[in-house]
This record gives C-alpha cells, structure tokens and sequence, in this order.
C-alpha cells in the first residue's frame, strides 16, 4: 500500500471529525503541538484555521514531492503556492503542517542535504477528492 493509499484510508476512518482530526496526526500530542506553536508564530487565529489551512493545502496543491530515504522514513509534501505545507510520513500520518517561509530551507533541499532521492508529481485526486469531503464534513458541523 503506497502513502497515498494510506492517507485516504486513514481519512475514511474519521468519524467525528472536530473531535478525531487529530487521529490524521502521528498522536495527539503532536496535533496540539502543532497548533500551539502555529499560534505562537501568528500563523493561524485558532485551531479551526490550522485545520482549514491543512485541509485546503492538499486540495489546492500544486504537486507533491515525496523524499525517499534509504535508511529511514520516507516523507510526502504537498505544497500549495509555495504558501503551506503539509508532510506525511510513510504511515499515511501528517508530521506537520506550517506556513513556507520563503527565507528558511524548504522541504526538497532539507531532504537533498541528508542524501534523500527526490520524486515529484501531480497530486492523486483520490488523496483531493478525501479533503474534499473531510472539508465538508467539518464545515458542515460549524463552530
């Protein structure tokens, strides 16, 4: 089963999903973390627009870029405008999800300094077509 697979199934495992998104992530933890460091930054007013800007950066992605590793994780970026990212792990489970900023190392050279092998390519629309509906699901629920 490749990432992308994994991704999709994971998403399709989400029920409630304001109360399970975090189960996107490597552990709950992790989620939180994320978010609060994101406030922190002034990168996001509030835990919905993580969400949101998590969401709608694999839908409106430009590509992906997937580090391949020989021995360690392989990665999955999905990048949008150069704007947002959002990394995957081999798992199918997102790592992070930040806000590029144009004057710090990105994804693809950060991975090219370690000896990661570079692939890219058009975003699977099954992986889109899953934020879709995960995206309607949580707009559906509201505040």
């Amino acid at each position: 089963m490749n990432i992308e697979d994994k991704i999709v199934e994971k998403i399709n495992s989400i029920e409630d999903v304001k109360k399970d998104f975090h189960k996107l992530w490597i552990n709950k933890d992790s989620f939180k973390k994320h978010i609060e460091k994101r406030l922190k930054l002034s990168h996001i007013k509030d835990k919905d627009d993580y969400i949101f800007k998590t969401i709608d950066c694999v839908i409106n992605a430009d590509e992906y870029i997937l580090a391949i590793h020989k021995d360690s994780w392989n990665n999955l970026c999905y990048n949008k405008n150069n704007n947002w990212a959002v990394i995957f792990n081999e798992n199918g489970e997102i790592m992070t999800s930040y806000k590029v900023e144009p004057d710090k190392k990105g994804f693809e050279e950060l991975h090219k300094e370690v000896g990661g092998k570079i692939e890219k390519g058009e975003v699977d629309e099954r992986v889109r077509e899953a934020f879709k509906r995960l995206r309607e699901r949580y707009k559906s629920l509201g505040k």
